[in-house]
């Protein structure tokens, strides 16, 4: 296979700038766009790094500093506001599309280094516009900081003197802590990205230089836990362990049990876990029992290995919402690589980018793959592969504009999955933002349950309950009758108790327990909605 990095000399003519430039300028005209329609999409887990943002401005730290939810986000939203008064919200939105443009320019400089042809890096360029445009709204925090500083130690990695020069090993450093703050999952992965680059770079020379090897690993690392130890250290003050996050081991524990199990006394409702939380996931560490891990007992173990295989189905489906041929290049991969001689014939730009494409996912094959959400990060390589790939033995079959046109259906074939997405997403949160405003109204402020659980409604729920900033004391799952649910809820002061109704049902009556009628404190003016008093 031939050399697949560019080389100056084989770039294509003219000015390459305008491709760096024009597709971020359409995000941001998209986003613009867009945003009157998409402004109420407060899905769960953005209700949880919104109201950490909040604490941060208010000067709340012990509760905002969270090792389950990454803080570079919640850093870069409350400076933001504390800088323009923009609303929380739309200083978030604001900072993701800052990381996606950085993203867009990044991962732009990484396709034009493998792909020559001026249509295929603009189509590469158009795609990457609309793609992260939906990314940023679904997921509208943190992630995309951690793929722009992985881009940057990619693109730094693949550098001929990457090896050589000291100044690298440090901004190496620097990106890792940098991805670190921006998602956990880069504490580790970033210092394995290194590793991988290093001995892919020094495995021709013999004797192998060990030292160097084990120089680069420790100026990059040193620099990394220097700057991380202090956020480090704040961890282990609150929660008393040493950990760069609670996320992972949560996350395994979880999907190797099947659900999450609540610590003793939490019996129906988990409450918020801090005074000025809105909803328990804002720190789920505090909720848990038991972490339990497949190492635990061989019964574990199984379950762990059913659980890859169940992700065998995610992997395939999560490859298909990317695009259909993100899976099929996942394949050819695997093919190509049982082919013997095939990786060794390789240049080196190109096994840098194939292991980063490979061993990146890995990890997720334990618990899940979220969607994709897990794998965007590779989706940039996955287009690189996939055209050196079809460059090899497909492209050449077809005439010029065959080429093009085969390209221009390469490439919208990953926005099926943006475009279907965007359609369900939009307008979604108004519904939610105008009941909270017609709660205020009615002067119902306080904490509250619902008929409706986390797990039938749980953005629904964490739109109404940023909107309205009523702390929800959630049921995960509709297993409790109404009785044993508002009894539990008193427990804890809650206030309120929302029934929600679709068509039938306003004539829905919540009673005390000696058979007196409770007043709709909404006095009927909230279609699909009675509210009442649960307190005595």
């Amino acid at each position: 296979m031939s050399d697949h990095l560019v080389s100056r000399s084989q770039t294509s003519s003219g000015p390459q700038w305008p491709v760096y430039l024009f597709p971020p300028l359409l995000l941001v005209l998209l986003v613009w766009a867009t945003w009157p329609h998409m402004r109420y999409y407060v899905d769960s887990d953005a209700l949880c790094y919104l109201n950490i943002a909040k604490q941060y401005l208010e000067g709340n730290f012990n509760h905002a500093v969270n090792a389950f939810w990454s803080p570079m986000g919640c850093w870069l939203t409350a400076l933001l506001v504390k800088a323009s008064g923009l609303e929380l919200f739309t200083a978030a939105i604001v900072v993701n599309t800052v990381s996606v443009i950085g993203l867009m320019v990044s991962t732009q400089r990484l396709f034009n280094r493998f792909r020559t042809s001026t249509f295929e890096r603009w189509c590469f360029g158009l795609m990457s516009a609309g793609f992260w445009l939906y990314a940023l709204y679904f997921q509208s925090f943190t992630d995309f900081w951690q793929y722009f500083f992985l881009s940057l130690g990619l693109l730094l990695l693949l550098r001929s003197d990457f090896t050589k020069k000291v100044w690298i090993w440090l901004l190496l450093g620097l990106l890792s802590s940098l991805a670190y703050f921006s998602k956990a999952y880069s504490f580790f992965f970033f210092p394995l990205m290194i590793f991988m680059a290093a001995v892919m770079h020094l495995r021709s020379l013999r004797p192998f230089p060990w030292q160097r090897l084990i120089t680069i690993c420790l100026v990059a690392g040193v620099v990394m836990l220097a700057l991380d130890a202090p956020w480090l250290y704040l961890l282990h003050e609150k929660y008393g362990i040493w950990t760069s996050s609670t996320a992972g081991k949560l996350n395994a524990s979880w999907f190797l049990v099947g659900t999450q199990e609540f610590r003793p006394g939490i019996r129906v409702v988990v409450p918020p876990p801090y005074e000025g939380s809105l909803f328990y996931f804002e720190d789920p560490y505090f909720a848990q029992g038991r972490i339990v891990h497949f190492y635990d007992s061989p019964g574990l173990l199984l379950r762990q290995l059913a659980r890859i295989g169940y992700n065998a189905l995610g992997w395939v489906g999560t490859g298909n919402r990317i695009s259909p041929f993100f899976f099929l290049t996942w394949l050819i991969t695997l093919v190509l690589l049982a082919t013997k001689g095939w990786f060794r014939g390789l240049k080196l730009p190109l096994k840098i980018l194939l292991l980063v494409y490979l061993v990146y996912p890995l990890p997720f094959w334990l618990f899940t793959f979220e969607g994709g959400r897990y794998t965007w990060f590779i989706m940039p390589a996955a287009a690189i592969l996939f055209l050196v790939y079809a460059g090899e033995r497909l492209l050449p079959l077809f005439s010029s504009w065959g080429r093009k046109a085969f390209t221009a259906v390469f490439f919208l074939s990953f926005l099926v999955t943006p475009v279907s997405d965007l359609k369900k997403m939009w307008g979604k949160g108004e519904a939610e933002y105008r009941l909270a405003g017609e709660l205020k109204r009615l002067g119902i402020r306080g904490a509250f349950v619902s008929n409706r659980s986390y797990a039938d409604a749980s953005i629904s729920m964490a739109q109404l309950s940023w909107f309205s900033q009523n702390p929800w004391y959630c049921q995960p799952l509709n297993t409790a009758n109404t009785g044993a649910l508002l009894a539990d809820a008193r427990r804890y002061g809650v206030r309120y108790y929302f029934y929600f109704y679709e068509g039938a049902g306003d004539d829905y009556q919540l009673t005390t327990p000696d058979g007196q009628a409770l007043p709709d404190l909404t006095q009927n003016r909230v279609p699909g909605l009675k509210v009442f008093s649960i307190t005595p």
